[in-house]
């Protein structure tokens, strides 16, 4: 994939890279980082594994945790991984990582842990003909059926799992109806597509290739390819053996050599209903296709998102509302992905220690095992950044939130005057760039969130701000830009950011959210479920190209938030053309002209209607 003529124009000249060229990056990040200390063996539970097969044969690896000294039947708390349920340094001994200590916890809180690698992964056999296949969702259910018919199984089983392994748990609830009592799942992607693929319509290169090379090199078993030069101990990672049956491992692997290429897919994924080497759409494998199975179901959920971790809050609140009768507590905070690393950008929310986390789903747990479900039956229970307060609303927005309309003025103004003053404000959408740690990166492995201040002075970005609020606003929910723009050319991508200016100078990203220009005529979400704001299916169809210097309307909702601005700060929104350290350029990353017109807007939903006001 060297050639230029391979790439689509749309990928940027930084982003044409080969597997090993990603490989070598991370091995770089990796050997940048701190390294993090060995963890001891669990201090209250054993471990035994075991193969588990599926109905069409396929031999899952299984890990069972259970507390140390326990006889009576328990019960039960499932996670499905497709990242290895457990590893090796040096082909036997196991090594005591991230699912051994979660594993120590919820043993501690009276729950035996299973740790399940899919198909086509870890050290199970089978191979993987896309995420979230048929043959895998057909696995989740075989996998609890055979956990109730356990003896040391008391009848109670829970799914948990965050990212990839919260979507499963997710699904199993479908796949085995009525046999799982209870979803945790944490940072999920409720849409795959829009959530994190190609948010907006612009494909996610940071997070497509670099996921779709660090999976294949974990799935055949290429520790070497993600390791620090130099460290012989990592490079030898592979994934756990089952007990006694050290000789199939190899064989297990040598399966996993038939998986699509995720890596293909990133290359090749423009549209939603694209299939792209061999796999289905991310319209057809998306969580909310199995929505009406999740509902059917009825299993209570504990569901975790972050307002600045991708779009996990969007799509958490997608959810509540399209699965109106499914009770739901559900949590946003201000975290980066995961949870265990800060995403707030005032700096004031902490990340979760994994004591706390496994806490509160274990209490989450207790209460549906002595009422059944949760009480209350529905809730969002919410952080406002800045503010470091929590609330709850049973509605999505909240009781008292009303829309304020901001419109971008000459002089790069932002003001609710009726009136403002005609104006066009022109920018080349050069090289510009939110960083590398924004909310996008931090999926690649649960990194805090920052964003780089866009640099409006170089032009390859433009910004409207207020004057200095003279008491604090309190912004919840989704913001809307409602923009009236000319291109140059036949496409762009556009990127909004929402920003507060504190008094000292300081500017703070909010909210952000993106929109392939091709996609600026509205159409109803996708009928599996309902979502806030101005709505795109993002199918090839609905794309069209404009006339260069044709004046377009793009209305388009930025990613949910909860955030008091301060008195003295001011609101900024700024726009970009590019965002090239994360994102896809069209019709190519050459610069153009944008020009942003008269009766472009900002609606701001405003939770406290009667203290936001400027000079």
């Amino acid at each position: 994939m060297n050639e230029s003529s391979v790439w689509p124009v749309r990928v940027p000249r930084r982003w044409r890279l080969t597997q090993e060229d990603i490989y070598a990056g991370v091995r770089q990040s990796a050997a940048e980082a701190e390294p993090q200390p060995e963890s001891a063996p669990p201090a209250t539970a054993t471990v035994r594994s075991e193969y588990v097969a599926v109905r069409d044969g396929t031999r899952l690896a299984v890990d069972v945790w259970v507390p140390r000294g326990a006889k009576d039947a328990m019960p039960v708390v499932v996670l499905f991984t497709r990242y290895w349920r457990a590893e090796s340094r040096d082909g036997s001994t196991r090594h005591f990582g991230g699912n051994a200590m979660a594993a120590d916890l919820w043993n501690q809180a009276g729950y035996i842990y299973v740790v399940v690698d899919l198909r086509g992964t870890g050290a199970s056999f089978g191979w993987r003909s896309s995420e979230y296949s048929e043959a895998e969702f057909r696995d989740y259910g075989d996998v609890i059926r055979w956990v109730r018919g356990q003896d040391w199984c008391n009848g109670f089983v829970a799914t948990e799992g965050g990212s990839y392994s919260g979507n499963v748990a997710e699904l199993a609830s479908a796949s085995a109806p009525g046999l799982v009592d209870a979803v945790i799942p944490r940072f999920t992607d409720f849409d795959s597509y829009q959530s994190i693929a190609c948010p907006g319509g612009i494909p996610n290169l940071a997070v497509l290739l670099t996921w779709g090379a660090i999976t294949h090199a974990l799935d055949q078993s290429n520790a070497a390819a993600l390791a620090p030069a130099g460290d012989a101990v990592l490079a030898r990672r592979q994934p756990m053996p089952v007990d006694n049956a050290e000789d199939l491992l190899q064989s297990a692997i040598a399966e996993h050599t038939n998986n699509f290429s995720n890596f293909e897919v990133a290359i090749g994924i423009e549209f939603a209903d694209d299939a792209v080497a061999g796999a289905p759409s991310r319209a057809e494998t998306s969580l909310y296709a199995k929505g009406d199975a999740i509902c059917a179901a009825g299993t209570p959920q504990f569901a975790w998102a972050s307002w600045m971790d991708a779009a996990t809050a969007d799509g958490l609140i997608s959810r509540f509302l399209t699965f109106e009768d499914l009770p739901i507590r559900a949590l946003i905070g201000s975290w980066a992905h995961l949870g265990f690393q800060p995403g707030d950008p005032f700096g004031v929310q902490k990340g979760i220690p994994l004591d706390r986390l496994v806490s509160d789903c274990a209490g989450f747990l207790d209460d549906i095992r002595s009422g059944g479900e949760p009480a209350p039956r529905r809730e969002i229970r919410y952080y406002t950044m800045g503010a470091e307060r929590w609330s709850t609303t049973d509605v999505w927005p909240p009781h008292g939130t009303r829309d304020v309309t901001w419109r971008l003025g000459a002089g790069q103004v932002l003001t609710q005057s009726v009136m403002p003053s005609p104006f066009e404000e022109r920018f080349e959408s050069g090289p510009a760039t939110s960083g590398t740690e924004n909310r996008w990166h931090t999926q690649l492995g649960g990194g805090a969130v920052r964003y780089a201040n866009m640099n409006a002075d170089d032009n390859a970005s433009t910004y409207f701000e207020s004057e200095a609020l003279v008491s604090p606003m309190e912004i919840t929910g989704h913001p809307v830009v409602d923009l009236r723009l000319s291109l140059s050319s036949t496409d762009a991508a556009l990127f909004a950011y929402l920003q507060l200016v504190l008094s000292d100078g300081t500017v703070l990203c909010i909210a952000d959210g993106q929109l392939r220009a091709g996609f600026a005529s509205e159409s109803e979400p996708p009928p599996a479920y309902v979502a806030p704001g101005p709505n795109r299916q993002f199918r090839r169809q609905e794309y069209r190209e404009a006339k260069p210097g044709q004046l377009l309307t793009v209305k388009f909702r930025l990613m949910p938030t909860s955030a008091l601005a301060p008195v003295g700060s001011k609101i900024r929104l700024t726009l970009a053309g590019q965002d090239v350290d994360t994102f896809a350029c069209f019709p190519d990353e050459r610069p153009q002209t944008i020009c942003i017109h008269h009766g472009s807007r900002l609606v701001l939903p405003v939770n406290e209607p009667d203290e936001g006001g400027v000079k």
